[in-house]
């Protein structure tokens, strides 16, 4: 059997607030919207560049009851938000299920990180065991204080419920080395901005690109034709500095900064303990971004 088809490019939506911190509803519709309307049929609700962590349970099946009620079935929602308990996290993924999700993203728990790698696979074929879902595993050490270790992800691509992995770590060898290790049909993304043009030319299956919020058309025609001069040029005067950005001030403060430049959000205000981008130089590199499209 072939694991379920994913998208070369997949966009982990940001989750719009108010001044006051609070969930902005009406933004998050329009907003998915607008990426449909870009051309995008796959979507990510509840990841890192979403603030998952800084919602609550409730907060977090809100954003989910808007998207199933919003987005045709032709769209593909994946989404995160996991707790980083082993029970916690299958009770979640039924909540998932309720809400029509056709992907769910799981990461390695954080906090009480693994004593072995033996740990953090049965984590996985645990939850696996359990799910009515298929999973895509999401390693991203810097936040949750480890990496999958690549003898896991090789073993736990050979089994149906795991779909591909999202790489965050910014460790070209590692998601490298996993191409050449998983099967053809195990996907592996690109989820790093910065690195996205290089890898999807390295052979890459595809990417989960933060800024993909801000210019979606964009990032869309070159993840498609990654080797034309045009995506070089997006990579070093677009992709890079707002890497940058990323690094010091948080993915969702700069993609928001980088969205509001825009005039697609009215607010970036963003949760503690995220505050928003600090830089002056979101409107040019918004600039140059324009320009290209």
């Amino acid at each position: 059997m072939m694991h379920p088809s994913l998208d070369a490019l997949t966009t982990p939506v940001v989750t719009p607030m108010n001044v006051d911190g609070r969930i902005d509803s009406s933004m998050f519709q329009q907003h998915m919207c607008r990426l449909v309307d870009h051309g995008l049929t796959s979507l990510m609700l509840l990841g890192t560049t979403g603030e998952f962590a800084s919602l609550s349970s409730e907060e977090r099946e809100k954003l989910l009851a808007v998207a199933d009620e919003v987005l045709d079935s032709n769209v593909q929602v994946i989404a995160g938000g996991c707790p980083p308990s082993l029970t916690g996290a299958i009770e979640w993924l039924e909540v998932l299920v309720s809400y029509n999700i056709d992907i769910a993203v799981i990461t390695a728990p954080y906090f009480h990180n693994s004593n072995s790698p033996d740990g953090i696979s049965q984590y996985f074929e645990d939850i696996a065991a359990k799910a009515r879902v298929p999973i895509l595993l999401y390693n991203i050490p810097q936040c949750v204080g480890e990496s999958i270790p690549e003898e896991v992800v090789t073993k736990l691509a050979r089994q149906f419920q795991f779909i591909g992995l999202k790489d965050s770590g910014g460790d070209l060898t590692y998601s490298s080395s996993l191409l050449n290790e998983t099967p053809d049909d195990f996907y592996i993304l690109q989820g790093v901005d910065g690195l996205l043009i290089p890898s999807l030319r390295s052979g890459f299956d595809g990417a989960v690109s933060a800024l993909s919020n801000a210019f979606p058309r964009l990032i869309k025609s070159a993840v498609g034709s990654p080797h034309r001069p045009e995506a070089s040029e997006l990579h070093q005067d677009v992709m890079l500095p707002l890497q940058k950005m990323c690094l010091s001030d948080g993915f969702a403060p700069t993609t928001k900064a980088a969205m509001m430049s825009r005039g697609w959000l009215i607010s970036d205000a963003v949760r503690p303990p995220l505050v928003t981008s600090n830089s002056h130089h979101v409107q040019a590199i918004t600039d140059r971004a324009v320009a290209l499209i």
